[in-house]
């Protein structure tokens, strides 16, 4: 029995002039599910058998100083003779960085290693904050805001409204791509007099976009009429004043400066100056004024 034990070691042991067993095998692929701090490290092995381990060695270089999972020896593979694939995702990693890495396998004689790879992770998104309006009339005003790119190329925006569902949006403004604090002026036009408006101010790059908080403000009420013309031609009184298109006006006359009468009904403007007409005709005198209607 003993004899027969020592011959049946020996041919286990041998192997015929010219077999090759195969080695292990191992591919390193690429990283997907990138974020600003975290990745899916991908690569494909065969382990050609049993007792084979994997593991990922990453770094910001190619001396990478990281092993994982699991530690030094990493993953045991289940035994087998084709090819599979693996993958970890890993945490912790610094926004808009270069990363190296390499899947290798072990299988208790040596290492076998895939080649390096290398992704970058994504930016942080900006950070936004809205400020209050710079100045405001009653026709326009400056918005305000700040944008901090955090060291990726990104634009700005401002969304505006008379609620905070907003519903207009202002053209894009490039703010740069550095790491600092960037003044985001914006000068609305068109405003109508004597209203609340309400405004955020979006920041995009590509880690993603911010919003500031909602900011609003109220434009002045629209400016007193400026007489341009006064005449009195045959017992008519004829006189223009500037106006603001979309606003109306009441001409009213008084003969004491204390009552105060309507002459005719309200009158819309459409332009940027009305002309009215009255016939006053046997009143020795008038004062005339006429009253924005809000």
């Amino acid at each position: 029995m003993k004899t027969s034990f020592i011959f049946a070691f020996v041919i286990a042991l041998s192997a015929p002039a010219g077999v090759v067993f195969a080695q292990p095998s191992v591919t390193t692929g690429g990283a997907d599910e990138i974020t600003s701090n975290s990745a899916n490290f991908n690569g494909n092995a065969n382990p050609y058998g049993c007792g084979t381990f994997w593991v990922f060695e990453w770094g910001t270089d190619t001396n990478y100083g990281n092993w994982g999972p699991n530690g030094i020896y990493g993953v045991h593979f289940s035994c087998g003779w084709t090819t599979v694939h693996v993958n970890s995702i890993f945490s912790g990693l610094i926004p808009n960085t270069k990363y190296h890495y390499r899947l290798d396998i072990y299988n208790y004689v040596q290492y076998y290693y895939g080649a390096d790879t290398n992704f970058t992770t994504l930016p942080l998104p900006p950070t936004v904050s809205t400020s209050v309006a710079s100045f405001t009339n009653a026709f326009s005003a400056g918005l305000a805001g700040i944008v901090n790119p955090n060291g990726a190329a990104s634009t700005a925006y401002y969304q505006w409204g008379l609620t905070t569902a907003y519903g207009s949006n202002t053209p894009s403004i490039n703010v740069g791509s550095g790491n600092n604090n960037v003044n985001v002026p914006y000068t609305l036009t068109g405003l109508s007099p004597n209203t609340t408006y309400h405004y955020q101010l979006w920041a995009t790059n590509s880690g993603g976009s911010n919003p500031g908080g909602d900011q609003s403000f109220v434009t002045s009420p629209p400016p007193p009429p400026v007489f341009q013309s006064v005449s009195s031609v045959g017992g008519v009184i004829l006189f223009t004043w500037q106006s603001l298109p979309g606003t109306n006006y009441q001409v009213q006359y008084s003969h004491d400066f204390i009552t105060w009468s309507n002459l005719g009904n309200s009158l819309p403007a459409i332009s940027t100056n009305l002309t009215f007409e009255d016939f006053p005709g046997a009143d020795p005198y008038r004062f005339y004024r006429v009253e924005v209607l809000q």
